[in-house]
């Protein structure tokens, strides 16, 4: 009897390991390294495109990979050993395997992803809000979350973490750009109408010191990007 209590309680200890190791949101570690360091989204992406996160559900046998924090497909997978897994192929076309473990690096947890020809690291983020395009409030956090009030007439706008606006114009929630994506050599972000994904306008944005400025692009047919010199400056509070 004790002996199966002990082959049990090993198999559960098993189990425990190989959820916390392969479970929750993992971010690309030179994007999180970069962004909590100070800069910004677009500084903190490369030019090339790249697997940006990994997303494991609390239990199963699969992992989304997020390309520039796009959602892709799920990928099965299997495990090798306790510390290291091997996706299965798709399909007969898609010939990619790819092979994820688990190490430490200073004592904190991190995930290394092996694609055929580069290896890529990962460190795990507890996100507060259920978007598996991570890191949606990592960004926010980090530079706009918090209470403004316009330069020229002291009303207040307020960014929240999670994408909510409230005194800018009629907006009601905004997206930063971190995918690559968009005008090159600065930030932007879209601002919605109603929560209606399909009404928005875009905007550079940047800090000056402590004063955030807004700068609206119109986008032609041609997909030319063009900035209204008129700014918008929201002096942000302590």
């Amino acid at each position: 009897m004790k002996k199966i209590w002990l082959i049990l309680n090993i198999l559960l200890f098993d189990v425990l390991l190989l959820s916390q190791n392969f479970s929750g949101n993992w971010i690309n570690y030179c994007f999180k390294k970069k962004l909590t360091s100070g800069f910004t989204p677009y500084e903190s992406t490369s030019k090339q495109s790249t697997i940006s996160a990994l997303y494991f559900p609390d239990c199963g046998d699969s992992v989304k990979i997020i390309y520039n924090f796009h959602e892709t497909n799920w990928y099965k997978y299997i495990f090798v050993n306790d510390k290291c897994i091997e996706t299965v192929k798709k399909h007969p076309f898609d010939k990619t395997k790819y092979r994820i473990w688990c190490d430490k690096i200073h004592e904190d947890s991190n995930l290394f992803l092996f694609t055929g020809n580069d290896t890529m690291c990962f460190s795990f983020y507890n996100q507060e809000f259920p978007s598996l395009i991570i890191p949606l409030e990592l960004v926010n956090k980090k530079w706009l979350f918090g209470e403004y009030y316009y330069q020229k007439n002291k009303s207040y706008v307020k960014f929240q973490i999670n994408g909510e606006i409230f005194g800018l114009n009629n907006y009601t929630t905004y997206q930063v750009a971190y995918d690559f994506q968009g005008p090159p050599d600065y930030d932007y972000i879209k601002f919605y109408y109603d929560n209606n994904l399909s009404k928005y306008d875009i905007y550079s944005w940047s800090f000056n010191n402590d004063t955030l400025v807004l700068s609206q692009i119109y986008i032609d047919k041609s997909f030319n990007f063009t900035i209204d010199t008129t700014q918008i400056l929201l002096i942000k509070k302590n």
